[in-house]
């Protein structure tokens, strides 16, 4: 069985905002809803949505880390 990562879980992995998080969701990134403000997320569906583009998010991240 897949672990499932909190919010916070994702904001350390993929150092972004709660904000960020949020926007995905509504994009339609994979989560489960607990309750009205408690979600989880499988990363491996994460990935999968992403898709082609985990890479180029990794890129972007970097080089906001750059200056």
């Amino acid at each position: 069985m897949t672990d499932l990562l909190t919010t916070e879980d994702l904001i350390r992995t993929f150092e972004v905002t709660k904000v960020t998080v949020h926007n995905w969701r509504k994009a339609g990134m994979p989560h489960v809803k607990l309750s009205p403000k408690v979600f989880r997320y499988r990363l491996e569906a994460i990935e999968e949505w992403f898709g082609a583009d985990l890479p180029e998010l990794v890129e972007v991240r970097e080089a906001r880390l750059d200056f």
